[in-house]
């Protein structure tokens, strides 16, 4: 196969025993499945499956994926997810598995020496098993002047990563951006710093490190460059011993624990503006390029007339934030200079609600300002570059200097069956949304997507003491079940106040619903043991609350022998079973339960008034 002009993006993620092989050209997505069989190696294209006999099905995808990287790649993701409940229903337990993923790059490592394959991304997600030397001898095959990202993710807690390897690569000198604040890295600080963008974390960072860094982009930056840096620990001396007294200004939200330098860069039209940032998870330290202040007031608008507005930043940072939407978009779009003039007032865009819809074949993002509702939708099709990052790029945007709580935020992400769409979209909104290193202020928040670990990732993003409304749905089926075990440990979810689920939830253990006031969702199954903690956090609880719950298999008999006989109403032709009980807020609890059309029970648990429930009904 000849390399192409065209623009290829090849996916590669290994599941136990397989390996699937999918690529994307323009809208057009293709997908392998490469299989282990008794008799040779199982193919499936998603149209029909093929055995070919006595071949390894690792040298049959090796093969197909080294003619596919004689083309021009845009972007090549490897997702391994061995071990990994990617599913949200498996149960196996393959801990004591071979692992795949090393001898499938083994195989392919080195006929791609050969053909120097021009790679612009790489992203590799380590769901389980971290081992970086297979991922190095692939990047070495790769060639250094086209690669210009490199991104490492993991969902693996606390994890380590020695990059020494890597920083020794062509690869890696020659790369533009590299993410990777899920691990904990080993390298040296100067192996980050000539990047224009970085992500790393830090298990701690020294004084030397932050006056090197602050020497390095004072001396020898001439492009523009957004370094973060997370950290877990940091010497005892002072910040200001190195970098004075942080900048006080009136307009920043001091709750927000954001501290700010500015410094001059030697022969550029640009600062140095250094952030320290107290985020939801690791504080971090920002190290960015920042439109000189000599540059914005010298900044002439092609309207002579305007001239006298952009010499006063205060009044033009009044104006953009009582502009609607849209104006400001177009504002951004009349020239380069009046953009960076634009970004660099830190103005807040004042909203409302929010949502956002994802999609594979829709980006749509609508807000409402000023008691009006504003929209921006792009359909995709072939031939559109990268719109998910400009959506994103506007969802920045608008929520950068954000200090008002959102009263709604939606946002729905959806995608085809295939897992590394996910890691694509989450990970890129997720980015967008912690951007500035602090949580987002949202009173309701509506969130659709697939997984927990979705959940999570987004959920994680909000701040717990605005959180009040958590509504949870899938984003293709209300069937799906979504486990909760990790969501549950989220101070998000701990905060809020009323959940809501439209797709069933599994929960393990029903304390984790005790504290919210106002609950409605679907479950499998209820014990009574179940119910049993809910009817005490009812009894003893100060607050009113109210909970609807429906499942698919409850035991009545069991109730029967533990409340006792309950009160019997029939309504609209269905069975309401009743019990009452005494209530420590001087209201009765009221438990009501009744069998659906569908059969399915449903489960009532309320406050009620207690002056109209009769004594002798009432348990104690």
């Amino acid at each position: 196969m000849q390399r192409t002009s065209g623009s290829l993006e090849v996916f590669i993620i290994v599941v136990e025993d397989e390996i699937w092989l999918n690529y994307r050209e323009d809208v057009s997505l293709k997908k392998f499945t490469y299989k282990n069989h008794p008799k040779g190696c199982s193919i499936d294209n998603g149209m029909k499956q093929t055995l070919v006999a006595n071949r390894d099905f690792l040298i049959l995808a090796a093969g197909h994926l080294e003619n596919l990287l004689r083309n021009s790649i845009s972007l090549i993701s490897i997702d391994l997810l061995e071990g990994a409940d990617f599913s949200e229903n498996s149960d196996r337990d393959n801990n004591n598995r071979p692992l795949l993923y090393p001898r499938f790059f083994n195989k392919i490592s080195k006929p791609l020496k050969l053909c120097n394959p021009n790679v612009c991304e790489i992203k590799v997600y380590f769901s389980t098993h971290i081992i970086m030397e297979p991922i190095l001898s692939f990047m070495t095959c790769l060639n250094p002047s086209q690669l210009k990202k490199i991104i490492l993710l993991t969902s693996v807690q606390e994890a380590k990563l020695d990059v020494t390897g890597l920083t020794s690569l062509t690869q890696w000198r020659k790369a533009h951006t590299v993410i990777m604040n899920d691990f904990f890295i080993t390298a040296d600080i100067c192996d980050f710093v000539n990047f224009s963008e970085a992500r790393i974390t830090l298990d701690k960072i020294s004084l030397d490190n932050l006056k090197f860094l602050k020497q390095h982009f004072t001396s020898n930056s001439i492009n523009p460059f957004n370094i973060a840096i997370s950290y877990r620990q940091r010497s005892n001396e002072h910040i200001d011993e190195i970098f004075g007294k942080p900048l006080i200004d009136q307009d920043q939200n001091n709750e927000l624990g954001i501290q700010q330098w500015t410094f001059e860069i030697k022969s550029s039209d640009y600062d140095l503006l250094i952030e320290h940032i107290e985020t939801s998870t690791l504080p971090m330290f920002i190290f960015s390029s920042v439109p000189s202040k000599k540059t914005l007031i010298h900044f002439q608008s092609p309207f002579g007339s305007l001239n006298s507005v952009f010499s006063n930043p205060k009044l033009f940072k009044l104006i953009l934030e009582r502009i609607p939407l849209p104006a400001l978009f177009v504002l951004r779009q009349v020239s380069k200079q009046l953009r960076q003039f634009v970004d660099f007032l830190n103005f807040e865009i004042n909203i409302q609600k929010l949502h956002i819809i994802i999609q594979p074949d829709l980006l749509s993002l609508k807000v409402s300002q000023f008691s009006r509702w504003y929209s921006k939708e792009t359909v995709l099709h072939g031939g559109a570059s990268d719109p998910l990052e400009r959506f994103i790029l506007d969802l920045g945007l608008i929520l950068k200097n954000q200090k008002q709580c959102i009263e709604v935020f939606t946002c729905l992400i959806s995608y085809t069956e295939t897992v590394f769409e996910a890691c694509d979209h989450v990970e890129k909104l997720t980015r967008a949304l912690m951007a500035r290193g602090c949580w987002i202020k949202v009173k309701s928040l509506q969130l659709k997507t697939r997984t927990q670990a979705d959940f999570v990732s987004i959920l994680s993003c909000f701040d717990s003491d605005y959180l009040k409304t958590v509504e949870l749905g899938n984003d293709i089926s209300t069937d799906k079940v979504l486990k909760t075990n990790d969501i549950v440990k989220l101070d998000q979810w701990k905060n809020a106040e009323k959940l809501v689920s439209t797709c069933r939830v599994k929960i393990v253990n029903f304390k984790h619903l005790s504290h919210f006031l106002n609950v409605e969702i679907t479950v499998e199954s209820v014990e009574f043991e179940d119910l049993d903690v809910l009817k005490q956090a009812f009894i003893e609880s100060e607050a009113t609350k109210k909970y609807l719950i429906i499942c698919d298999n409850f035991e009545l008999e069991q109730l029967y022998e533990k409340f006792g006989r309950p009160i019997i109403e029939i309504v609209d032709q269905i069975k309401h079973r009743k019990w009452f009980f005494k209530s420590n807020n001087g209201n009765a609890l009221a438990i009501y339960i009744h069998i659906r059309e569908d059969g399915k029970t449903c489960i009532q648990m309320h406050h009620e008034n207690a002056s109209i429930v009769p004594v002798d009904l009432l348990i104690k």
